[in-house]
């Protein structure tokens, strides 16, 4: 009798891990079928807005029907909606990649300083116009075990998502340490923050795309930006938090790779 006490109790213990497991992958693809309605919609609306202000942009041009004065004004306009389209194109080609069946990123020694000098080139003019500082602080010679595409776009996406969310004459630290075999990257501002619930919404793999918010400045987004973050995170087996910054102020993302 004993016996098939045992058996009966093993039974519904696998029968409970499976519909753990079930709910689980149901929950994954439920976020997989957002991420794609959202994706779509990007590229049939966001995609489409820059895309109609360069080709009205270009017609002026050509008419010569823009004054040398407002010529400035203009260009910093066009060099604003190439970089959005550029990191929005990155964005949608990466999380196509990653639902390819049978992809990997190519893991090696990642030199994460000049990584992050990059990105700090590539967003100085987002960040210059809302007068705010960007500073490296990761040693020389610090490595990561991952994707070195990957990880740039995942730290230039928090680092993006910073400046949008900074108020004018704001900071951002990047900053790293090494623990226990482990290297932490933080992208530290000191901007309006996310609501607590976001934050525990985004720890514990229940963040899915919302409708952008605009940022301090009315910047415009694709509100796909930290779910991809977390996609590829994954796929470079390692982790990201996300708790309030400094003093309480802004938010402090928090990167957990490999250290080899």
């Amino acid at each position: 009798m004993k016996k098939l006490v045992t058996i009966s109790k093993g039974k519904l213990v696998r029968t409970k891990k499976l519909n753990e497991t079930i709910i689980i992958q149901h929950k994954l693809l439920e976020q997989v079928s957002m991420v794609k309605d959202r994706v779509l919609s990007v590229v049939g609306h966001d995609m489409r807005s820059p895309l109609n202000m360069l080709s009205s942009l270009s017609q002026l041009l050509k008419e010569g029907s823009i004054p040398p004065e407002k010529m400035p004004l203009y260009m910093s306009q066009l060099e604003s909606t190439l970089s959005h389209t550029s990191s929005v194109m990155d964005n949608l080609l990466y999380w196509a990649a990653s639902q390819m069946q049978g992809y990997n990123p190519v893991i090696g020694l990642v030199q994460l300083n000049p990584v992050v000098e990059d990105i700090i080139q590539l967003l100085k003019g987002n960040a210059e116009k809302k007068h705010i500082q960007i500073s490296n602080n990761i040693p020389e010679g610090t490595v990561a075990s991952c994707d070195p595409d990957m990880i740039a776009l995942i730290i230039r996406n928090l680092v993006s998502n910073s400046i949008k969310f900074t108020s004018s004459h704001g900071n951002i630290n990047i900053n790293a340490l090494k623990e226990n075999g482990f290297i932490h990257v933080m992208v530290i501002d000191n901007g309006v923050g996310m609501t607590s619930k976001s934050m525990e919404s985004f720890n514990k793999n229940t963040f899915g795309t919302t409708e952008s918010t605009p940022g301090t400045a009315s910047e415009k987004g694709t509100g796909i930006g930290l779910l991809l973050c977390k996609t590829f995170i994954q796929l470079l087996n390692g982790r990201i938090t996300v708790s309030k910054g400094t003093n309480g102020k802004g938010c402090k993302f928090e990167i957990i790779l490999p250290h080899e």
